[in-house]
């Protein structure tokens, strides 16, 4: 017979514990009104007392800092060694004498405290509230100097105080080597036992209630809030209960209790000096041959008769050494998994609620310790997370409950829900305070250390996003109500190492009725073994996925131990403003003056048109009736129509490009006749294709079929006519159309505005983007493949048309600004292959008569489905990025690896490189032309060992191109994810000090040959972008510097842009005229892309540059 999962014996054993659980609530009611009684007669007598203790502990406290320091120094922590000595000694010790032992290894070191310590002084707290709680004349069974003997001595002692039913001895219990105990004194949290209704032997529901005193100004809080973690583990007298029924008279030693379940939901929190009390019960029982192997319980904690914390569905367990070494720790299940991906489906957008980004990427450990040690005075915070947290004053928490010493990656945009990711380690190591008192002869890392890590870090996050600023003063608080649920499916038992905590955000929001902002996270946690030689070292976003990726599958070397759901937290205080929170999900456009802080849509910089209406500016709303493009400069005025548009689930940007005045081609704007003025392509990019081309794409109109490129990427501004085309008008002879798709040369035009904002947003006033020279190339082709009627030849309306690939020659510099730039292109070729239609292009670029710009290339015409198979450069294999592969990951060290958040970390480069703000032209200006969130560069390395650099970008919804590319068919051009490779081959050259030592350096386009292949495509859908470039050639002269290099773009893991022979190149005037490429593969994983771009990094002074 099968043995059943620890997960089915839970919910078989839940079962058993419903009706007891009913059964308990309905006294609840009655025993919250007597405690509310008793605690009011209790509260006049703590006034009194707080007021004599927080004098003599003032003082108390600094003898104890003094004696501290002292005996530190000698004491230490306990070896392996001295330990197990150290424990036979102390075995079956009255409490008394365990204090007199410390006190004479002062000198001798070992121990876990000494006298005069703080820990020594809140002992003397607990004997000091033991004393006035004994003349009080209330309910007692066991004292704290009880509950130190069962938790450090002999249980017989304790036990024996109050017998009940039949049984052995508890002196048996006693010569185990191990039973279930409460933790040691450093994290013994329970003064007394008060009442209990049990009887050793008998496995029935039954109740304990006990109290803890919480000291003033003690360890684990230091004068600050109280931690989750001590009002959690206060409540650990379940242990004490469990043990009172004879549980190790079965177990015998060879069987540990370990926590499985349990749900936490906080009404509260508590201060120093309040008493937390805590009503216990052991609900039911789960046996197997007559044996308990689980129990299921819960508790209640009160203060001051008000209800603090609920705990519920608590499990907790019996287990082996060999079962708790072969958990496979936290196994997904397929419903959680496929939850999942129906988050990374549908992310949600953290933008609104980054009112004021630190932009720090990480945090180090003597940062961390800063946060806890000083967080609560003037200026820290600043300090650390920059001006965005000036004014907060927040002690994090007590340096010993510091359970977070570093924070790795910050990724705002990350995880399942795209609101946030967070990735924390917690250094171990064996003699940590932590193992030894938790518990004596079964040390393991109390769970409710771990949960107050989570909190941490998301107090750290909520600082980080800006949410303070809406409350005059920082308090953290647990989100009222707001459950958390705890798995535990491994244990954290004493190794060198450290706890990787993966920190995925579930909800940012401000409350409607408090005004007060509040987050919500899930968190997972890893438990990394040096000794077992495992490592957790991931300093790119890229690799630190793929390797989180592989932890909750069942792999015993990939393992979760613990996950918390719902960890939850508000800041309050007084609201600032209304209380009116931002908007999230239709986030409202106000101004074009918010730029590039709106969303991520880059609204300023270079000219704009007015915003579209309010009512179409959402993403995923309810989509607006057909309206007219109202919002165009020239719309309606001097004799002018009014474009129509054709709203969708995506908000339309303002108009970029306006026509230079006078052409006498802007004046025609009938459907279908030449010349195609601004009016019918403006009908063409947003919304219907027969008001440009003529009735015969009637059929298009209401169709999802991709239009011309649109706002910021609409670069073709009129269309002249057709030459050469051969057709019979009626007569169905090619591909089923009447004209010859294979033919014809269309002339259009480029009016390109000296303010045009991809000017405003590169790295110099006169250098135009790639990626921008490469659409206004292609974009023609994209209206002639129209007018020939290819996608008439599509077996549906709703079609998909894509550039496949190109070869493009640069073949002088021009500055283009203010220029009208003629693109001459012609079909050469099509051809059916089964449903989908190849066509081939030929482009010609000139400005001022002369040709600057030649490309030959390749574009399809597509059903959706084709891309919902694609399989990239590998045939849907997926290679992994090159520094996260195995065999390369030892040729990397990551003490070379220079990560940096962009573009906060752009500022780094140039200040290592040398090169001073204001001196160069090298930073592009904007975030519109930046298309990556993080690079990580690495000199000598790579394929080639001659360079290797690596760049991402989280996929927004939001991110503006979708809008623009294409109005009813979002998807990311290929030139912008050319571009990105661009950006991270220009952070890799500033990086690698090819411009240092240049006066005023920029960059400049190198005269030569590019090919590029896309085998793909990004969409909304995808959730992330990766670029890497692989140095193969360096070339450097006194004043100038070519690279060249390979590169790849990925996709969501798949490899499919592949990009050769792209390069910038350094140089003075004179050598202008020289062909230095930089060859670059990129690999993208929806879109493939083969591009061999010589480009020019010119790092001369700029009036010499210009010099032709």
């Amino acid at each position: 017979m099968p043995i059943p999962t620890i997960e089915q014996r839970i919910e078989s054993a839940k079962l058993e514990s419903e009706a007891a659980e009913k059964a308990a609530d309905k006294v609840e009611a009655a025993r919250l009104k007597l405690l509310q009684q008793a605690e009011m007669q209790r509260n006049e007598l703590l006034q009194c007392e707080l007021s004599e203790m927080r004098l003599a502990l003032a003082a108390a406290r600094a003898q104890a800092t003094l004696a501290t320091q002292l005996a530190e120094a000698a004491l230490g922590r306990r070896s392996a060694a001295s330990k197990s000595e150290n424990d036979e000694v102390l075995m079956g010790a009255r409490p008394e004498a365990i204090v007199a032992l410390a006190d004479q290894k002062v000198e001798s070191g070992g121990g876990f405290g000494c006298k005069g310590s703080l820990l020594t002084a809140e002992i003397d707290y607990q004997r000091a509230q033991a004393k006035k709680y004994a003349a009080s004349g209330k309910p007692l069974l066991w004292d704290f100097d009880d509950l130190l003997q069962y938790a450090e001595g002999d249980i017989a002692p304790v036990f024996d105080k109050f017998p009940s039913g039949s049984h052995p001895p508890w002196s048996l219990i006693d010569t185990y080597p191990r039973r279930v105990r409460l933790p040691q004194r450093e994290y013994l949290l329970c003064s007394r036992v008060t009442k209990m209704k049990a009887t050793t032997g008998v496995y029935e529901p039954c109740t304990m209630t006990t109290e803890y005193d919480l000291p003033i100004d003690g360890e684990l809080s230091e004068g600050g809030d109280v931690p989750w973690a001590v009002l959690v583990e206060s409540g650990q007298c379940d242990l004490m209960l469990i043990s009172y029924l004879g549980i190790d008279f079965q177990c015998k030693g060879a069987r540990v209790y370990r926590l499985l379940d349990t749900t936490l939901t906080f009404y509260g929190i508590a201060k120093e000096g309040q008493t937390l009390s805590y009503d216990i019960q052991i609900n039911s029982f789960a046996q197997q041959q007559g044996q308990v192997t689980m129990f299921f319980f819960s508790y209640n904690c009160y203060v001051d008769g008000k209800l603090l914390i609920e705990m519920r569905n608590g499990v907790a367990g019996f287990f082996t050494d060999k079962e708790l070494d072969e958990g496979k720790g936290i196994v997904w299940t397929g419903a959680e998994l496929k939850m999942m991906a129906k988050h990374r489906a549908n992310p949600k957008d953290s933008t609104p609620f980054m009112l004021a980004p630190s932009g720090k990427p990480n945090f180090t450990d003597v940062e961390m310790q800063k946060l806890s040690e000083a967080g609560h005075r003037p200026g820290t915070w600043e300090s650390v997370l920059g001006p965005s947290a000036a004014g907060v004053m927040h002690k994090l928490c007590a340096r010993k409950m510091l359970m977070i010493d570093r924070i790795t990656h910050i990724l705002p945009r990350g995880g399942a829900r795209g609101l946030g990711m967070l990735i924390g380690e917690k250094s171990l190591e064996r003699d940590h305070w932590y193992f030894p008192c938790h518990f004596k002869h079964d040390e393991v890392m109390a769970g409710s250390l771990v949960s107050d890590g989570c909190s941490q870090l998301l107090k750290v996050y909520m600082i980080w996003l800006g949410l303070h600023i809406t409350v005059d003063a920082v308090t953290f608080r647990p989100l009222n109500a707001q459950p958390n649920k705890v798995r535990c499916r491994g244990q954290i038992s004493p190794h060198k190492g450290k706890l990787v905590y993966w920190v995925e955000i579930t909800d940012l929001g401000i409350d409607k009725q408090t005004g007060y902002p509040f987050a919500k996270a899930d968190v997972n946690i890893i438990d990394i073994n040096y000794e077992a030689g495992q490592k957790f070292d991931h300093a790119d976003e890229g690799s630190l996925l793929a390797a989180l990726d592989k932890y909750g599958k069942g792999d015993m070397a990939h393992r979760i131990v613990v996950d918390f759901k719902g960890v939850a937290l508000q800041i309050e205080g007084n609201v600032v403003g209304n209380g009116t929170p931002p908007a999230t999900h239709s986030l409202q456009l106000q101004s074009a003056a918010e730029g590039h802080a709106a969303g991520g849509l880059h609204l300023s910089g270079g000219f704009r048109s007015a915003l579209p209406p309010k009512e179409f500016m959402r993403w995923n709303g309810k989509v607006a009736t057909s309206n007219g493009l109202t919002w165009h400069p020239l719309a309606g005025k001097g004799g002018n129509p009014t474009p129509g548009f054709r709203p969708t689930a995506y908000p339309p940007r303002p108009i970029c490009f306006l026509p230079f005045p006078g052409n006498p081609n802007d004046n025609n704007h009938a459907p279908g006749e030449f010349p195609l003025s601004w009016v019918n392509m403006c009908e063409f990019m947003c919304n219907n294709v027969s008001a440009c081309l003529g009735d015969d794409f009637k059929c298009f109109d209401e169709s999802t079929t991709s239009r011309s490129p649109a706002f910021d990427l609409a670069l073709a501004t009129r269309v002249l006519g057709v030459e050469g085309m051969e057709s019979e008008r009626g007569v169905p002879k090619w591909f089923g159309v009447d004209c010859n798709p294979a033919t014809g040369t269309m002339t259009a035009e480029f009016d390109c505005p000296a303010d045009a904002w991809f000017y405003a947003a590169s790295s110099s006033e006169e250098f135009m983007p790639y990626s921008i020279l490469m659409e206004i190339a292609l974009q023609t082709c994209g209206i002639l493949t129209s007018w020939n009627k290819a996608p008439l030849t599509m077996p549906s309306h709703n079609i998909l048309f894509r550039n496949l690939d190109a070869t493009a020659t640069l073949l002088k510099h021009v500055d283009l600004r203010g220029k009208t730039i003629v693109n001459v292109s012609t079909a050469t070729g099509y051809s059916m292959m089964g449903t989908m239609g190849v066509q081939r292009f030929t482009t010609m670029l000139t400005v001022d008569g002369a040709d600057f710009y030649y490309v030959e290339s390749s574009f399809g015409w597509f059903l959706p489905e084709v891309f919902e198979k694609q399989v990239g450069i590998d045939n849907g294999a997926l290679l992994g990025l090159w520094h996260a592969r195995q065999e390369n990951t030892e040729k990397i060290s990551t003490a070379r690896m220079h990560t940096m958040a962009l573009p906060q970390g752009e500022a780094q480069i140039f200040a290592a490189a040398g090169i001073s703000p204001g001196k160069h032209s090298l930073q592009r200006r904007s975030g519109q032309t930046r298309f990556l969130d993080e690079a990580s560069l690495i000199v000598d390395s790579g394929m080639h060992g001659k360079g290797y650099a690596h760049g991402f970008k989280i996929v927004d919804v939001r991110d503006w191109f979708f809008s623009c590319h294409f109005w009813c068919d979002p998807v990311m051009p290929g030139s912008l994810g050319i571009e990105s490779m661009h950006q991270l081959l220009e952070l890799y050259s500033v990086h690698a000090g090819f411009a240092t030592g240049i006066r005023n350096p920029f960059f400049q386009h190198d005269l030569g040959k590019t090919t590029w292949k896309y085998r793909g495509q990004l969409t909304p859908k995808n959730k992330r972008l990766d670029a890497e470039v692989h140095i193969t050639e360096v070339k450097r002269e006194t004043a100038s510097a070519t690279v060249v290099a390979n590169g790849f773009l990925y996709v969501d893991e798949l490899r499919v842009y592949q990009q050769q022979a792209f390069g910038f190149a350094s140089s003075p005037p004179a050598y202008n005229d020289a062909v230095h490429m930089l060859d670059l593969r990129y690999g993208q994983c929806h879109v493939l892309a083969q591009l061999l771009l010589p480009t020019k990094l010119s790092l001369s002074a700029h009036k010499t540059s210009r010099t032709r």
